[in-house]
């Protein structure tokens, strides 16, 4: 097998695991998810035959926490499971993958599914040519997921949110919360709301309200 030069983790995947509510059971989780992408490769269509003590020497957990993090990730439809005869096979869900390509802008790492082929030197010229926007180093500041999503609404205009083809994920959710700010909001007078229902709980309006339906009165047509 050739040696990788990288594992991708999408965003999708990442805050998919935020319903764990727990740190350590989604730092598990994206520890398996990663020995499993280590063997399945594009070429076969991202499915991998592995065993457990493999998983385990990979992440370094214990086998009951491997076979609780993999039915996790299972549950989650983020894997799909199939039992072998001597180890279980493995299928990652595409909508949490990442299309695999080779970049020569930001690095000169070809694409992993070329068997054989690797190259590592990082061409710094190309690098220092990339241009970092203000999207980028709100979301490498490393805040939590709604800070960053909040901040970018109130800061980075809707139209550079839409161009945005780096940080798709974050921009979606900022592009939606930010049209429900700019949506109008409806001002209501305290006072009168106040009144209105102090007058409606008085125990004398209500007998008179009582009254006037019993004797069909319409008050204000006498107006």
């Amino acid at each position: 097998m050739a040696n990788r030069s990288f594992l991708l983790i999408h965003y999708k995947l990442y805050h998919h695991l935020d319903r764990l509510k727990k740190g350590q059971a989604k730092a598990q989780c994206l520890a398996v998810y990663l020995s499993l992408m280590k063997y399945a490769w594009k070429s076969k269509g991202y499915v991998c035959a592995v065993r457990y003590s493999t998983i385990e020497k990979d992440t370094l957990l214990s086998k009951m926490t491997v076979r609780r993090s993999i039915s996790t990730l299972a549950k989650l439809n983020i894997i799909k499971v199939k039992r072998l005869a001597s180890a279980n096979e493995y299928k990652i869900n595409p909508t949490f993958l990442i299309e695999e390509k080779y970049t020569r802008e930001h690095t000169k790492v070809y694409d992993r599914t070329l068997k054989g082929i690797r190259e590592n030197t990082i061409n710094k010229s190309n690098i220092n040519n990339i241009q970092y926007t203000n999207i980028d180093k709100i979301i490498a500041n490393g805040n939590d997921k709604d800070s960053i999503v909040k901040q970018l609404a109130d800061t980075v205009s809707l139209g550079d949110l839409k161009l945005d083809k780096r940080n798709v994920y974050y921009c979606k959710l900022a592009i939606a919360l930010k049209e429900e700010n700019e949506k109008p909001k409806v001002e209501l007078n305290a006072g009168a709301v106040l009144k209105d229902l102090s007058k409606k709980t008085n125990m004398n309006y209500k007998m008179k309200v009582a009254y006037n339906k019993r004797n069909s009165i319409k008050p204000w047509e006498n107006k």
